[in-house]
């Protein structure tokens, strides 16, 4: 099946691909060959593109990922490969969220909320690829 992986800021992966494994606001899933139609609203969280011969891995900042015709097309707000993420600067932009949300009001919650979910996935892509 075909894949193309698109952020506002530029393309990131076309080509064939075996398994496409994300992450909604309902949970994870994968897409494979065959896969039903599908739309949906992805999360913050790793991306994983797997072709016959390699893996790719991309932290994605929300998006949307469609399913038709044996073509899966993710459009996303911004997706960094783990070459690209600043481990140090990601840790300490963690923590000074995690102290924020400790003290937030109400309306700053999900704001904050929603930028470390998009911090924890970099350092999860991070981790991932010097396993």
């Amino acid at each position: 099946m075909k894949c193309t992986l698109v952020s506002q800021y530029r393309p990131l992966f076309t080509g064939e691909v075996e398994l496409v494994a994300a992450r909604s606001v309902e949970g994870e899933f994968e897409v494979m060959a065959g896969h039903a139609p599908l739309i949906a609203v992805l999360a913050a969280a790793p991306l994983r593109i797997q072709t016959a011969t390699e893996e790719h891995i991309y932290a994605v900042r929300h998006g949307l990922l469609r399913v038709a015709s044996d073509q899966v097309s993710i459009l996303t707000e911004e997706a960094l490969l783990p070459t690209e993420i600043d481990r140090d600067q990601v840790t300490q932009q963690h923590a000074k969220i995690t102290t924020l949300l400790q003290c937030a009001v109400k309306e700053n919650k999900e704001q904050l909320t929603s930028e470390l979910a998009w911090l924890e996935a970099q350092i999860k892509v991070n981790n991932r690829a010097y396993e």
